[in-house]
């Protein structure tokens, strides 16, 4: 987050997506970080200006959450 803050321009915004929850876990070599929402908020707002978190369907009902916020 610090150095997306630093590239962004003012009032220029990012849009990250996670799958809710908690731990780590690896699949077929790959890395998954569950974040809490609680957890992702207090993250993101050290650099940015959180607008907006909304939980959504990917897959299945509340599977996934965006962030999005502004620099």
């Amino acid at each position: 987050m610090q150095r997306q803050r630093q590239l962004l321009s003012e009032q220029g915004l990012i849009l990250h997506s996670f799958w809710p929850g908690t731990g780590i876990e690896e699949h077929h070599g790959l890395r998954f970080v569950y974040q809490a929402e609680a957890t992702l908020r207090s993250l993101v707002a050290q650099f940015f200006n959180v607008l907006d978190i909304v939980v959504y369907k990917e897959l299945e009902d509340d599977d996934s959450l965006y962030v999005l916020a502004m620099a």
